[in-house]
């Protein structure tokens, strides 16, 4: 018997990962991030949802937040290729340095991937390899003994390489 296989029903596992591959996605503090995955691209929607922003600067701040949501969001679901996010409109300054905050952080957390910056339509593009199968892959036609067998062999792997590797589990 696999002496992790205890905490799946403890830590009820399979409902923590079905949220996880749900398209709303709540922010701390106010604010939701939608996420749409379709063939050609992942698509992510930024709403305030009726969140007082009163300047452009308070704007910014809701803007570098919810990025770092979306990073998150992005490597549990392991989500690659090409993505699209659709931020708030803010001012032409602020959209500079949101690139330069967007690139300081989201190489931190895919070194490998392109931040591309914002397109003509005022959506940011970023490219992230592929490098894992998404995570709704695991659940199709509910093969959940598939699912709990993978996730159990990367829970063991991150165990035993977790100091060579920095190989982080997230539940």
């Amino acid at each position: 018997m696999d002496k992790y296989a205890v905490y799946w029903d403890q830590l009820d596992l399979d409902q923590c990962f079905l949220e996880a591959l749900q398209p709303r996605v709540n922010i701390t503090d106010g604010g939701l991030i939608w996420i749409e995955k379709t063939k050609a691209a992942t698509l992510i929607d930024i709403d305030t949802q009726k969140l007082i922003l009163n300047s452009d600067e308070d704007m910014f701040d809701f803007c570098k937040k919810a990025y770092v949501r979306c990073l998150e969001e992005i490597k549990l679901r392991n989500i690659g290729g090409m993505i699209i996010i659709d931020f708030p409109r803010i001012s032409f300054e602020s959209k500079k340095k949101l690139h330069e905050y967007i690139l300081n952080k989201g190489k931190k957390y895919f070194s490998d991937g392109s931040f591309l910056g914002f397109s003509r339509l005022q959506l940011y593009e970023l490219y992230i390899p592929r490098n894992f199968p998404p995570l709704e892959r695991f659940y199709i036609n509910e093969e959940e003994f598939e699912f709990q067998n993978h996730l159990r062999s990367l829970w063991r792997k991150s165990k035993e390489n977790k100091s060579q590797n920095n190989i982080q589990f997230i539940c």
